[in-house]
């Protein structure tokens, strides 16, 4: 836990959540749900990170198809959850034709992330996709302390104002990360944040041309690529 979370922040944060900013999450589960590109799938899909599964249903809805949600904590509001390591996914090779990981990626530890991304690429099917919501360090205000200018820290701050393991990596070197391991880019949309009261002023002022809000990044599984050891 960040000492400056343990000793300073944390009341004031968990009381800006529960009274204010927990009950904007339908409503950005379903921007993101406006945003998610129209893929052709079939099959079954993998949201891992799922929490307590708000999007998790909403994707399932959008490409009827069935997901199964894994995350480290049970939560009894999805039919098919897996309790599981992101890093170490319980499930055969190319069981699914879509990945999605929602938040995830910075609470995965810098050493771990391309065991998250080999396995991301393990599982999918060849031509599946896998897609990553993803923060932008560079917003002015950091989405995990609600603190300005954070996230132009070194990446070994990030956590000092947060309750767990936060340290977000550039867009750059999320997409050089996942070429790697053999993705290949099909998108990266730009994400605003509509459900904030004041996104029109927002919007007005150019903020989030400026200082995109997040990412959505689309990757696809290559039909032929063969990974190198």
């Amino acid at each position: 836990m960040g000492k400056g979370y343990k000793f300073a922040y944390s009341k004031p944060k968990e009381w800006f959540w529960t009274t204010y900013l927990s009950k904007l999450m339908p409503a950005r589960a379903d921007y993101y749900m406006c945003t998610l590109p129209n893929l052709e799938l079939g099959g079954i899909g993998l949201d891992i990170g799922c929490g307590d599964g708000q999007i998790t249903s909403r994707v399932a809805n959008k490409y009827a198809i069935e997901m199964i949600g894994l995350d480290t904590v049970r939560h009894n509001t999805l039919r098919a959850y897996v309790l599981g390591d992101a890093t170490r996914l319980p499930f055969k090779d190319e069981m699914f034709s879509l990945v999605t990981c929602f938040s995830l990626v910075e609470h995965i530890r810098r050493g771990q992330r391309a065991e998250l991304y080999s396995e991301a690429y393990r599982v999918l099917r060849r031509g599946g996709y896998l897609v990553i919501q993803h923060p932008n360090r560079f917003f002015p205000i950091e989405q995990h302390s609600y603190l300005p200018f954070i996230g132009y820290l070194p990446s070994q701050a990030h956590e000092f104002f947060y309750h767990d393991y936060c340290r977000i990596p550039s867009k750059n070197k999320l997409l050089a990360d996942l070429k790697k391991v053999g993705f290949e880019l099909m998108r990266a949309d730009i994400l605003e944040a509509p459900y904030l009261p004041l996104f029109r002023f927002l919007s007005k002022m150019q903020i989030f041309r400026l200082f995109p809000f997040g990412y959505l990044i689309t990757m696809r599984k290559s039909l032929n690529f063969e990974v190198s050891n």
